[in-house]
């Protein structure tokens, strides 16, 4: 069995570092929180997620809190994908449909 980071593969952890290293420091001066990170397929699924949220592989994440807005706009400019859910904002890595299934059948913890 490979090593593991965050319950995804070795293999893996470049890319949720790459989400990291980008998501996190420009929220730092922000009032917001992240409300949720990583997913596993069934809380997933009990929340409504898509089938291929990249909250499975930890490249995505939701972040709520009075400078929301901020935070969309700077996640925005270093190149993250930014989806206004209203009460909350989603930013993710990549791209839907960028992703092939099968990774996620590779990665996503069930």
């Amino acid at each position: 069995m490979s090593a593991q980071y965050l319950g995804v593969p070795t293999w893996w952890r470049p890319a949720v570092q790459m989400f990291l290293g980008r998501a996190y420091p420009i929220g730092t001066d922000l009032d917001v929180g992240i409300t949720s990170w990583q997913r596993t397929v069934s809380h997933n699924r009990e929340v409504g997620g898509v089938a291929q949220s990249q909250h499975l592989l930890a490249t995505a994440w939701d972040v709520a809190g009075p400078d929301q807005n901020t935070y969309a706009s700077r996640a925005a400019a270093v190149g993250l994908v930014v989806i206004d859910e209203g009460d909350h904002v989603h930013v993710q890595l990549f791209r839907a449909g960028l992703i092939p299934q099968y990774l996620f059948d590779q990665v996503a913890i069930a």
